[in-house]
């Protein structure tokens, strides 16, 4: 799992968000990011952390999750923008989330102290392909769609020709996997 993003006042949410982790994967958790405690509990929230798991099986332990921590802020009044961008993968599939808490609020005691975070929704984009390499000067991902084999997601197009990407759309999740040798994509709203 990546994480890009941030969770405002992370530290105070920690024991509300504690007894949602299984114990086994709490136990694990040895550093003070963010990220760590997301991508336990999403474990935590799959029948087998350790098996593969279908789209909606998947879909439905990311929706929990994002469901505790919004829990969490609300009992914590915590209103600030936070940003959940997020990326799995197992092997065979991938998942793409697009996602923050309470996007636009900020204090505003400051302005000039306004993170450039919470001011703009993070993005994430995809393009699917045969071959992403450098061709006939620049970047670019060849195949077209139509007859692509690989997907790629980034948080923002790393070509120059910005044609070929998508924008996978706010509060959302992207779901991939290859069937029959062709990138399956599916876009999943999220609550």
């Amino acid at each position: 799992m990546a994480h890009n993003g941030d969770l405002a006042r992370f530290a105070d949410m920690k024991p509300l968000l504690a007894p949602k982790i299984k114990p086994e994967l709490l136990s694990q958790i040895h550093g003070t990011t963010d990220s760590e405690w997301v991508y336990a509990l999403i474990l935590s929230h799959l029948p087998d952390p350790a098996s593969h798991a279908s789209a909606d099986v998947l879909t439905s332990a990311v929706e929990k999750t994002l469901d505790i921590i919004r829990d969490a802020r609300r009992k914590l009044g915590i209103s600030i923008s936070s940003s959940l961008n997020l990326f799995l993968a197992d092997g065979t599939q991938l998942a793409a989330v697009r996602y923050c808490f309470d996007f636009g609020c900020y204090p505003t005691d400051d302005a000039a102290r306004v993170h450039e975070a919470n001011l703009n929704y993070l993005s994430l984009w995809y393009t699917a392909g045969r071959n992403y390499g450098l061709h006939d000067g620049e970047w670019q991902m060849t195949g077209g769609s139509e007859n692509a084999t690989s997907i790629l997601i980034a948080s923002e197009p790393l070509t120059r020709d910005t044609a070929a990407w998508v924008e996978v759309p706010e509060y959302s999740m992207l779901h991939g996997t290859i069937r029959n040798n062709r990138p399956k994509i599916v876009i999943r709203d999220l609550g």
